[in-house]
């Protein structure tokens, strides 16, 4: 399906300039999908150093290309870099498709938001379109591979969504979800979820999505999953804010003619395999977060057990060497 105006695209960034490189060049593919870049400002001159190599990429593209640029003077910190960077890019589009840089599109991505955001634009029930599918990450596939799925879940790995949702959750001053047993998500999530949204209220938790999550649950919104996983999250590593350690799914070509669902209700089976799947994601980044601690632990211990023995050893063989002289 081909858009004569497909959707704008906000890359939201900070530091990583080979990440946003690789984000950059893969949606400046279409020149006439019009780019905007929020740049979060930065905390020291190693970090705004890497916002000017950002800068100087963006204008890669050449004339043809529409670029806004927004880049911060001082540093908001994420929840609130985020929230500024969409409030600003809600405020001149009425849709589009946005990117962290850490979250790599697949060719598929984009079109897949185009039509989507073109199909759900009346239909409030949907919040967003997803890029991102956990399952594709598992070596079976329980559901139909040609029909894309509902879910309560808001993954923010590469989403999209309308300027009135987003305004509408901004302007939310108390996010209260319905009873777990009332909602159409597993209690699992809903619990997740709530308890996300409070930390972040009383900044235990830096973080902006869980809210965005819970706002979607309380209004008892769904979110299009492609049936395909299209984003893969390049932001694992030491650069990262939270996902230091773990795994994104796989990127899978879509099938041809894959239809989205014909009734608007949520994919119950789909949503308790995904939030499951998401639960073992968080399980095990953080077992090994903790392996790798305990393995520091080891290792400083054996450390100075080696480093006393050796200088024992040092001493005595210095003490037989000078009582032999």
């Amino acid at each position: 399906m081909e858009f004569e105006e497909p959707a704008p695209v906000p890359v939201l960034a900070h530091r990583r300039v080979a990440h946003f490189q690789s984000i950059f060049d893969q949606v400046k593919e279409e020149p006439l999908r019009r780019i905007y870049i929020f740049c979060d400002g930065p905390r020291d001159l190693k970090e705004k150093a890497a916002q000017m190599s950002i800068l100087e990429h963006s204008k890669s593209a050449g004339p043809q290309l529409q670029v806004f640029r927004n880049f911060q003077k001082g540093n908001l910190g994420l929840r609130n870099a985020v929230m500024a960077g969409i409030d600003w890019f809600m405020s001149e589009e009425e849709a589009g498709i946005i990117l962290e840089d850490d979250t790599l599109p697949s060719p598929d991505f984009l079109n897949f938001c185009d039509q989507g955001l073109d199909l759900y634009r009346h239909c409030a029930t949907i919040m967003q379109i997803s890029g991102y599918n956990a399952l594709g990450r598992t070596p079976w596939q329980f559901f139909p591979r040609k029909v894309h799925s509902l879910s309560p879940r808001m993954n923010s790995w590469g989403w999209a969504t309308w300027r009135d949702r987003w305004q509408n959750f901004r302007a939310a001053k108390d996010i209260r979800a319905t009873d777990p047993k009332r909602t159409h998500a597993p209690p699992g999530l809903y619990r997740e979820l709530e308890k996300g949204h409070k930390g972040e209220l009383a900044g235990t938790v830096d973080s902006w999505d869980y809210s965005w999550a819970y706002y979607s649950l309380a209004q008892r919104g769904l979110s299009v999953v492609p049936a395909s996983n299209t984003i893969q999250n390049i932001g694992f590593g030491p650069e990262a804010t939270h996902t230091h350690n773990g795994v994104s799914a796989r990127v899978h070509p879509m099938a041809a003619r894959t239809v989205y669902p014909a009734r608007i209700r949520a994919s119950i089976g789909f949503a308790y395999a995904e939030h499951f799947q998401e639960h073992l994601r968080l399980r095990s980044s953080r077992l090994k977060k903790r392996i790798k601690g305990s393995w520091a632990w080891v290792s400083r211990v054996i450390l100075r057990r080696f480093s006393s023995c050796f200088l024992a050893v040092a001493s005595g063989w210095l003490a037989r060497a000078r009582r032999n002289r």
